[in-house]
């Protein structure tokens, strides 16, 4: 992973940059299952794929394998809602891990 060839500085700065509004790959696949575009939802799923096992977001990294999989095979078994609401769910919950995480840290002795 990731975070054992980090200092904890640039690791945390990774992730908030995950998470920011501004990020692409994050942004590209909510708008790509938002209209229910399968290539699109496919190659930013993809991406963001990358990003999140690079972080050891496994949960993510797994549901959006699933999007980029059933598109794939041509086989969208959710409406964008639905995709977008799984979506969104899996970031709210890997982001309290994160949180949860660096508390913990944060309370180890020097």
């Amino acid at each position: 992973e990731l975070g054992n060839d980090l200092p904890p500085q640039a690791l945390a700065q990774l992730v908030r940059m995950f998470f920011s509004d501004e990020s692409r790959a994050l942004a590209d696949l909510r708008a790509a299952l938002h209209v229910g575009e399968p290539q699109r939802t496919m190659l930013a799923a993809h991406k963001l794929k990358g990003s999140a096992r690079m972080l050891g977001f496994w949960r993510l990294a797994d549901l959006v394998t699933e999007f980029e999989e059933a598109e794939g095979r041509g086989q969208t078994v959710r409406t964008p809602a639905q995709a977008c609401a799984l979506l969104n769910t899996a970031v709210e919950e890997t982001q309290a891990a994160v949180q949860a995480t660096q508390a913990k840290a944060a309370a180890l002795p020097a």
